[in-house]
């Protein structure tokens, strides 16, 4: 709630984080992989209904305590018709670990 009052004005038809998911990688090699195949998937497969509205590189401007990520907002069509935006966030299990221990202090920020 906070979020939809200070980023987006009171407007909750923004939000894109309502359903996150997150996929975590051992290695740098292997979520570079993910994300090629990913993009593959969404330039071969069109059926899919699977688009990329936003990429934001985390890796390139980490946060005050160092996290990082790549997070992207995906829109998938379903079978009705309609579209559903969601939230992919990519990372290495280390970065995660690091996340859960400096949480408290995320909040406190």
């Amino acid at each position: 709630m906070r979020k939809i009052a200070t980023d987006y004005k009171g407007d909750c038809s923004r939000t894109k984080d309502l359903v996150r998911f997150t996929a975590s990688f051992a290695t740098c090699a292997r979520m570079k992989q993910f994300l090629q195949s990913l993009l593959f998937l969404r330039s071969r497969k069109p059926e899919l209904g699977l688009e990329v509205l936003s990429l934001k590189n985390k890796y390139s401007k980490p946060s005050a305590l160092g996290y990082r990520d790549f997070n992207l907002t995906m829109r998938v069509e379903l079978e009705s018709g309609r579209s559903h935006i969601w939230e992919l966030q990519v990372n290495l299990e280390d970065m995660l670990v690091a996340k859960e221990l400096t949480h408290g202090l995320y909040e406190q920020v």
